[in-house]
């Protein structure tokens, strides 16, 4: 069987479009696995050797030679095409994010090569935040302890009977109030 002629695109599973993009997809036994629409036939490639590799397809049927592993394949995938505005803000957002992080950590890298005494600085500075935090830890669970230690020496464990005395008022003292009204004619006590 003579070997199977590439398309105009040049590229293995990569049809041009008459809007000028490029559609990729990929067939599995009877199935057409459609990949996506690309702004370049190179991208759609891309795209086609990546899912090639997950199928187990060999070397030969790839569109690019100079992939060896899977996750090199996915890595040189370009991410699907954004759909709407929102999440064009959203990618052109996170992007800046990341930019700004690498920047931030470019420039803290030069700071640690240029300084090494502050980098040293703020390590004793962490280390020790971190030795008087693990200090006030144990002495929270010291005195934690401790209180818990009291407890068991004021009421030990066993069960308690609650017991109530009514107070005696048979020999009352002068000028306390007992409860006892009395009434508006005599001077007779009332319950």
């Amino acid at each position: 069987m003579p070997p199977r002629r590439r398309p105009a695109s040049g590229y293995h599973g990569i049809q041009a479009r008459s809007s000028g993009r490029f559609d990729a997809e990929i067939r599995s036994g009877d199935e057409r696995i459609r990949l996506g629409t690309y702004d370049t036939a190179h991208e759609a490639a891309r795209a086609y050797d990546a899912v090639a590799w997950r199928l187990g397809r060999s070397r030969r049927s790839m569109n690019f030679h100079d992939v060896y592993t899977r996750e090199q394949a996915e890595m040189l995938v370009p991410p699907p095409p954004v759909i709407t505005q929102e999440q064009q803000r959203r990618q052109r957002k996170l992007e800046q994010c990341l930019l700004i992080a690498e920047r931030d950590e470019a420039m803290r890298l030069e700071w640690a090569r240029r300084f090494p005494e502050d980098v040293t600085a703020t390590e004793a500075f962490y280390t020790q935040k971190e030795e008087e935090k693990a200090a006030e830890k144990a002495k929270k669970k010291a005195s934690h302890c401790e209180n818990e230690v009291e407890a068991t020496d004021v009421a030990p464990e066993g069960d308690y009977e609650l017991v109530y005395e009514e107070p005696d008022l048979s020999g009352g003292v002068e000028g306390v109030d007992y409860g006892i009204v009395y009434g508006p004619d005599n001077n007779e006590a009332e319950e």
